[in-house]
């Protein structure tokens, strides 16, 4: 299924389920309010938002209406805990490298993780306020996971079977900026919809999405 969080004037926002065709959406308030409530009693109010996507795709959905990106907040408007990973190592081999420095030989075999601030995570059109221009804005896009509760020390697979949803982020960087200058880049945004696993079918495999993203700036592609 895929989902959506819609303004509605609160932090949290209004959750919707999307149809398939990004076409049609529908208020999930028979279900739950929020997808952090959905987060915490998974297995029981999955099943339900399922049920209404299957309705709403089949073109029986009753008070369905026509879906638009521009009214979504994130997906999940803020979270616990927000963790960045550089896991894609020849990403790793030229950030390092831009900067003069020498790969470590361990940041090859496991990802480096840097705990986000996740209070209040940008929207696909939210505005984004930088206070200096000259830090070398940029951007990397990538894509996130929405887990349920992982516990400290999980196995791979553990881990992986704690992943509920994917979606889509754009991590601010600041080439000329870090922690030393005391410049330090946005939250970052994530795209409107949230979708499970099973949206994705065979290009799912092994924790990975086998697919490409695209990127661009104001219509032309950088990546």
């Amino acid at each position: 299924m895929k989902l959506a969080t819609y303004h509605d004037g609160s932090r949290d926002g209004q959750l919707v389920v999307v149809s398939r065709d990004l076409a049609q959406a529908h208020f999930a308030t028979g279900v739950a309010t929020r997808l952090q409530q959905v987060l915490d009693d998974w297995n029981f109010l999955s099943p339900q938002l399922e049920d209404l996507y299957a309705t709403l795709n089949g073109g029986k959905a009753r008070h369905a209406f026509a879906f638009d990106a521009r009214r979504c907040m994130a997906p999940l408007p803020r979270a616990p805990q927000w963790v960045d990973a550089l896991a894609c190592p020849s990403h790793v081999e030229r950030v390092w490298r831009g900067r003069g420095l020498e790969v470590p030989g361990w940041l090859r075999e496991q990802p480096l993780l840097e705990q986000r601030a996740s209070d209040e995570l940008l929207g696909p059109t939210g505005e984004v306020r930088f206070d200096d221009p000259e830090a070398g804005i940029d951007f990397e896009a990538g894509l996130a996971v929405v887990t349920g509760d992982v516990a400290p020390g999980a196995t791979r697979a553990q881990a992986l079977d704690g992943v509920r949803l994917l979606l889509l982020s754009l991590d601010w960087v600041l080439r000329h900026g870090g922690a030393e200058t005391g410049r330090l880049p946005p939250a970052g945004a994530f795209g409107p919809v949230a979708l499970t696993l099973d949206e994705l079918g065979a290009a799912w495999a092994a924790g990975k999405a086998r697919l490409r993203v695209h990127a661009s700036v104001n219509g032309r592609r950088v990546g």
